[in-house]
C-alpha cells in the first residue's frame, strides 16, 4: 500500500479585492513508489472539509496515479472523480479507480478551496488521503481459498490426536 496524506487549515484575509471569492490550489506529491510491480491495483481518495465563516465556501479533492513517476505530474495520470463539499463541509470518498501494474509510480493529492468573506475571516480545515493498493489476482485468492480448508482439517486432526493420547 502506498499513500500521500495532506492535512491543514486555510485562513483567508480580505485582500485588495475585498470579500469576493478567492481560490487556492494545494498539491502534495510523492514519487518512486514501487508496490504495484506485478499486480494491478486500485486508487482511492478520501477528503474532509470543515468551513468556518465561509458562507460560499467550497472544496474539491482529486487523487492522481501516474506511471511517469514524475512529481506533481497530472498530465496523462489516472485520477479519481473530483469529490467536493460546500459550506459547512463534510467528508467522503470517491469511487475507487483501477490502476495498472508498474515498476514505479507517483501519487499526487490536489485540493481546491474557494472561500468568500463572512462575518469574520473565513477558514477551512481540510484533509485529503490518496492511496494506491494492490489487488490480488483471482487465481491467488482461489489458491489461498483451496489451501485454507487443508490447514483447518490438519489442525482438527492434530487436536483429536492429542486428545486421544
Amino acid at each position: 500500500m502506498s499513500f500521500v496524506d495532506l492535512t491543514g487549515q486555510v485562513f483567508r484575509i480580505a485582500g485588495p479585492n475585498g470579500a469576493g471569492a478567492q481560490t487556492i490550489h494545494i498539491d502534495a506529491s510523492q514519487n518512486d513508489f514501487a508496490t504495484q510491480t506485478t499486480l494491478p491495483g486500485m486508487l482511492h481518495n478520501f477528503i474532509t472539509a470543515n468551513f468556518g465563516n465561509a458562507p460560499g465556501g467550497s472544496q474539491t479533492g482529486t487523487s492522481y496515479f501516474n506511471t511517469s513517476n514524475g512529481l506533481d505530474d497530472k498530465t496523462g495520470a489516472i485520477s479519481t472523480t473530483p469529490l467536493g463539499f460546500n459550506t459547512p463541509g463534510g467528508s467522503g470518498s470517491a469511487a475507487d479507480v483501477p490502476v495498472p501494474p508498474t515498476a514505479a509510480f507517483s501519487l499526487t493529492s490536489r485540493i481546491d478551496i474557494t472561500m468568500s468573506g463572512g462575518s469574520g475571516p473565513p477558514t477551512d480545515q481540510f484533509t485529503i488521503h490518496t492511496q494506491a493498493m494492490a489487488v490480488p489476482e483471482p487465481a491467488s485468492v482461489s489458491l489461498m481459498g483451496i489451501g485454507l480448508p487443508v490447514v483447518i482439517v490438519g489442525l482438527g486432526w492434530l487436536r483429536r490426536r492429542r486428545a486421544a493420547a
